[in-house]
């Protein structure tokens, strides 16, 4: 038990935990640490790995670096986690690196992994990055991946000159007369931001959808609902969502005893920069809302975070009946905490177009303590299966 709760009640990531032997059986953790092995590490994670390991490394994902409140400032958490990675290191001998995802305003966290041998790799979601922390080779390993490494660069770079020469040489070769030059291709263009937010077209986001070129939702974690311009049919703003199997205690503490807690977490509110302050934001969550109760009609709220500068996310969700209920979470530091019953949805027009319920393919903060006392006895726990933490996006229109 940790802050008299369970840990990890799903059994959803591995643990190693931080114990004071002198309190009380619901307070005995102190802090914790989840990770798992992740059989699809992210590319800007698997590319910081020597290629000569990259085919078949095996990378740990740490979910969560959490310390009781009453345990911060006492070096617990610097502590703990070089001890966590040496546990990693210890039940999965091959692992060479372990990666996690952190707020951008959350500077005690970043000190602690900056002093734990973490680096920064790139940036994550929004407002937020990706740390990784390489493990020294093991005696006996095979350590020749810096020599080879630097050699493919040395071809790649070769082959590069070759590819320039010889483009240069098919420009100056002589063309015959009357040949016409190569066109040159337009640049794809940009939605046209002089369209109102009304004529959008709001619908559940599609496998094939894309957002500024890009697909969305890559990894498939959250359903997704978006904002398409109807003439390019460009996704202009999204909404990802999904129905939480963990509800935080801070959420339940919030809805009424006899009711099922069946409660959607919304993971991203973004809107492209070409269509901020025209209302597609203002407009897409309360459709997003009324969707998310059609797809699931047991849903009884609604949650989301948001950082405590974003003062125009926070004022798009004031408007759409979310209420603040808490400034501060376990794992998650230095954002609001937004709740909104389901009672409470804005009710909205009847879309311009007609519904379009066709579902995309479906597949998402961590904070840490720094703290130490003799009296902390460091141990590992017990638990199971996957699962990706989230990240939160809120960008308002």
């Amino acid at each position: 038990m940790m802050n008299r709760h369970p840990l990890d009640p799903e059994g959803l990531f591995e643990m190693f935990v931080a114990v004071d032997p002198t309190a009380q059986k619901d307070e005995v953790v102190v802090g914790k640490v989840e990770w798992e092995i992740d059989n699809k590490p992210p590319k800007y994670v698997l590319s910081s790995i020597p290629w000569t390991e990259r085919r078949h490394a095996v990378v740990a994902y740490i979910g969560c670096v959490a310390v009781a409140f009453k345990w911060w400032k006492k070096r617990v958490g610097s502590t703990m986690l070089p001890r966590a990675l040496e546990e990693i290191r210890a039940r999965r001998p091959d692992v060479v690196a372990a990666y996690l995802v952190v707020g951008n305003s959350n500077t005690p966290a970043i000190k602690l992994y900056e002093k734990t041998n973490f680096t920064y790799v790139a940036d994550y979601a929004i407002k937020s990055r990706i740390y990784v922390y390489r493990y020294p080779l093991q005696k006996g390993m095979w350590s020749g991946g810096g020599v080879l490494d630097r050699l493919r660069k040395f071809l790649s770079m070769r082959l590069i000159v070759l590819a320039c020469l010889a483009g240069l040489a098919a420009v100056m070769l002589p063309l015959r007369k009357g040949a016409l030059l190569p066109r040159r291709r337009r640049p794809t263009s940009t939605p046209d931001a002089r369209r109102s937010a009304g004529e959008l077209v709001y619908r559940p986001g599609r496998s094939d959808d894309r957002m500024d070129g890009k697909p969305l939702n890559a990894y498939g974690v959250y359903k997704i609902f978006v904002a398409v311009e109807p003439k390019t049919l460009a996704v202009v703003g999204k909404v990802e969502w999904e129905i939480d199997l963990s509800v935080p205690d801070r959420v339940l503490y919030k809805l009424p005893e006899d009711q099922k807690a069946v409660v959607a977490y919304i993971g991203c509110v973004e809107v492209i920069p070409a269509w901020r302050k025209k209302r597609v934001g203002s407009t897409m969550l309360p459709k997003a809302l009324d969707y998310i109760r059609v797809e699931r009609p047991d849903v009884v709220a609604t949650y989301l975070y948001v950082d405590h500068d974003n003062r125009f996310a926070g004022q798009l969700y004031r408007k759409s009946n979310f209420t603040i209920i808490d400034g501060t979470s376990t794992c998650v530091v230095d954002k609001l905490l937004f709740l909104m019953m389901s009672a409470d949805v804005p009710s909205t027009p009847p879309p311009h177009h007609g519904p379009d319920f066709r579902t995309p393919d479906t597949r998402a903060s961590i904070g840490g303590g720094g703290g130490y006392s003799p009296s902390i006895t460091l141990a590992a726990g017990n638990a199971v299966k996957r699962r990706k933490t989230r990240q939160d996006g809120n960008t308002a229109d």
